[in-house]
């Protein structure tokens, strides 16, 4: 509101912010602490419904391709009923801590990270790290990535193309 020269209070963007995800055009995804469970106060991120409504807002960038393919990954998530949250664990971010429950009442807990490519070391360090510090043995741990190479188990993590998990394959 502010780089459009609007002045505009914390309430008039929490009215705004409400609107839109009453109206199912945004997502929020709270952030919780990923080793206590608790959520963190204030540091949401919002994922649009539909890719085009950011598109449309903010214009198209091949450079941003990582954010598209999370939003499309959390829109999946959605689609099968899942509950996302973001998890913090220390100083990183779990992109998505997603629950579901059963109808048996069992539930099922998912840790997915998002990357357009982990092909570089330093990438694939730096997604697998926080999946590898998170102690919950009952998430399984993902990373979805583009790539069609180094797919598979690393340490009890699953590698996997992101398209063909979103094609359920």
């Amino acid at each position: 509101m502010r780089s459009a020269h609007r002045p505009a209070s914390n309430e008039t963007i929490e009215r705004y912010i409400s609107g839109l995800l009453n109206a199912f055009l945004f997502y929020n995804a709270q952030r919780i602490n990923v080793k206590g469970g608790a959520y963190l106060q204030g540091l949401a991120k919002y994922y649009p419904a539909d890719l085009g409504i950011r598109n449309m807002l903010l214009g198209y960038s091949i450079e941003d391709f990582g954010f598209l393919l999370k939003n499309a990954v959390h829109n999946e998530l959605k689609i099968r009923g899942y509950q996302i949250r973001v998890g913090k664990i220390g100083k990183a971010e779990i992109d998505f801590v997603a629950t579901r429950k059963h109808a048996d009442l069992t539930e099922e807990k998912l840790y997915i990270q998002v990357s357009a490519s982990i092909l570089d070391e330093h990438t694939r360090e730096r997604e697998l790290s926080p999946l590898l510090n998170a102690r919950d043995l009952s998430a399984k741990r993902m990373v979805l990535t583009l790539d069609r190479f180094g797919l598979g188990k690393s340490d009890g993590v699953t590698v996997a193309n992101a398209i063909d998990w979103m094609l359920g394959k």
